[in-house]
């Protein structure tokens, strides 16, 4: 996958089976774009990385298949922190978000979300989901996007949790049918699940 840098515009990184590449538009030269291979520093196994959060002042950081946090500026490697029990499966950095301060939110394999300081890059606070958190994003509240097809949404504030959209994941859609009398329809998925919605209310009962 690709992430653009936040700091200038001509830049992205590109990460995936042990490698982290940083890239500059300003270097394309005679149709060719070469990228900036990141080192990962003497004595640091390359780690596959499966995600990538553009941060300020040239910063970005990726979630490894190992559970940890990378912080690279430039394409050098700055820290690194065991964040998870298994692999980071999305990471994103929020500008204003834990008491107004910029936050890395990570989730993992272990079915939980953590936020970070993305300069000592401790722990924060840990939130745990009932199934593998894919994406990440905030706003007013924190969304997480999670592997069953839920979308579950976050009060930071209240500490609050609920499920605000319920879906299938994983194949097709086989069957579908509307019961008028009870105002609901019925759906069936190569998940091995049926699902029951309300029409009124457009959400799974």
């Amino acid at each position: 996958m690709i992430e653009w840098s936040l700091s200038a515009q001509k830049q992205f990184y590109s990460v995936g089976p042990n490698h982290v590449c940083f890239w500059d538009l300003n270097n394309f030269q005679g149709g060719i774009l070469k990228p900036k291979a990141c080192t990962f520093g003497i004595g640091q196994e390359k780690v596959t990385q499966l995600c990538a959060a553009s941060g300020l002042s040239d910063n970005m950081y990726t979630g490894g298949l190992n559970g940890n946090i990378y912080w690279w500026n430039k394409g050098s490697l700055k820290n690194n922190v065991q964040a998870h029990n298994g692999p980071i499966q999305c990471i994103r950095f929020i500008s204003e978000l834990h008491e107004g301060k910029p936050t890395i939110i990570t989730g993992g394999s272990d079915k939980v979300v953590c936020f970070f300081d993305p300069v000592t890059l401790t722990s924060l606070r840990q939130i745990t989901v009932d199934s593998v958190p894919r994406s990440v994003d905030f706003s007013k509240f924190l969304l997480i996007g999670l592997r069953n097809g839920n979308i579950l949404e976050y009060d930071i504030v209240k500490s609050v949790k609920e499920v605000i959209m319920q879906s299938h994941h994983d194949g097709e859609l086989w069957a579908g049918c509307v019961i008028e009398d009870y105002n609901v329809f019925v759906t069936a998925a190569d998940d091995n699940k049926i699902l029951m919605f309300d029409m009124d209310s457009k959400k799974c009962v």
